[in-house]
């Protein structure tokens, strides 16, 4: 079974289930770690996520997979914080993280640079604008590889 698959499968299950406690599914991963598959289940909240938090989300993830069974196979199953420099997927992280500082990745160079740094102004028009201090970076999302949150402590 590919990974893609499973975790198209599981995710709305798992967003379902989470939705109600107030507890927000930042990203769904499944790969094979050492020869087991293991779901990874990365998740927030107002205020943050602690160990309380992601015990609840454990039961409540694992009662409902047992339930549904989309994974024919055993797993693994792990939930976490997505941590200080989480990455950003979603529209809604994109509203939430306005403001923040953020690296950005992009597939095609922009003048000669794949790697980029600046304060995230949010979504417009399917593009992710970050202000680079010298100009406004403009990147359609289809073209960002990955745009991370950068820890400030």
């Amino acid at each position: 079974m590919k990974s893609k698959g499973v975790v198209e499968r599981v995710e709305p299950i798992i967003e379902r289930e989470l939705e109600p406690v107030g507890i927000d599914v930042v990203d769904v991963q499944y790969k094979n770690q050492a020869g087991r598959w293991v779901l990874q289940v990365f998740i927030d909240k107002p205020g943050g996520v602690d160990l309380d938090t992601c015990q609840q989300a454990s039961e409540i993830i694992g009662r409902a997979l047992d339930w549904e069974d989309p994974i024919p196979h055993s797993y693994v199953l792990e939930v976490s914080s997505p941590g200080l420099d989480r990455v950003l997927k979603k529209d809604k992280d994109f509203e939430r993280f306005t403001g923040k500082k953020v690296t950005v990745k992009v597939r095609e160079p922009i003048n000669n640079q794949k790697n980029f740094k600046g304060l995230l102004l949010g979504l417009r028009d399917g593009k992710i604008m970050v202000d680079l201090g010298d100009r406004i970076l403009e990147v359609p999302r289809t073209e960002a590889l990955q745009v991370r949150l950068v820890a400030e402590i």
